[in-house]
């Protein structure tokens, strides 16, 4: 079965340089920052495919002697799961636990054996979604994953990875579907605007 996806097809007119974030959000609240999923920066006239996978995962990151590690990924299911961050000797470890959590939560435990402050992240098809999380020994993070996407214009330098802040999205920002297609019109003068229409087009030309 072929992946879902989003078109966006660029209808400006003068804009070679058009870059778009693909991000969701922690919750509805509008002042949270979210992370650049994806980018897309089609050309004048051409089409973005952004395939959507729905494989969500958490992992954790933790400095040791000056060098950056990461624990394995592990898959979370229905958008709801529990985790414990322990540690095995010198290694920090991530492991599903049997701790309750409400529902549609997914909750991060660290356990203070720890002894250091470690960076929660939440990925969906193995790149961030969710800006990294610091997280005490002791301490616990929680997250409503809300698998809505959203699609913002943004400036030419942000990258897949790049922490947004929701205020600067705003004024383009609208949401969209996997099956969906995303139409940016305007120009540098009028200003950029993004509509959304059911079903998955291309620009004329085919590209």
């Amino acid at each position: 079965m072929a992946t879902p996806q989003i078109n966006i097809i660029n209808n400006t007119v003068d804009n070679d340089s058009l870059n778009l974030a693909i991000y969701q959000k922690f919750s509805a609240t509008p002042n949270l920052t979210v992370a650049a999923w994806r980018t897309a920066s089609p050309s004048v006239g051409t089409t973005a495919y952004v395939p959507i996978p729905d494989n969500y995962a958490v992992h954790v990151i933790y400095p040791q002697d000056g060098i950056s590690y990461k624990t394995q990924c592990l898959g979370i299911t229905d958008y709801e799961g529990s985790y414990q961050v322990s540690k095995d000797g010198n290694d920090i470890t991530l492991s599903a636990s049997t701790t309750d959590f409400p529902d549609n939560q997914v909750l991060v435990s660290v356990a203070k054996k720890v002894a250091q402050a470690v960076d929660v992240c939440i990925t969906l098809g193995g790149d961030v979604v969710y800006p990294p999380q610091t997280t005490s020994p002791g301490d616990s993070q929680d997250f409503s994953i809300i698998p809505t996407l959203y699609l913002a214009k943004v400036k030419p330098e942000v990258v897949k990875g790049g922490v947004l802040v929701a205020e600067e999205l705003s004024t383009s920002e609208v949401a969209i579907q996997p099956g969906q297609t995303a139409y940016v019109t305007g120009d540098i003068n009028t200003g950029y605007t993004i509509t959304v229409k059911n079903g998955l087009y291309t620009a004329p030309c085919g590209n």
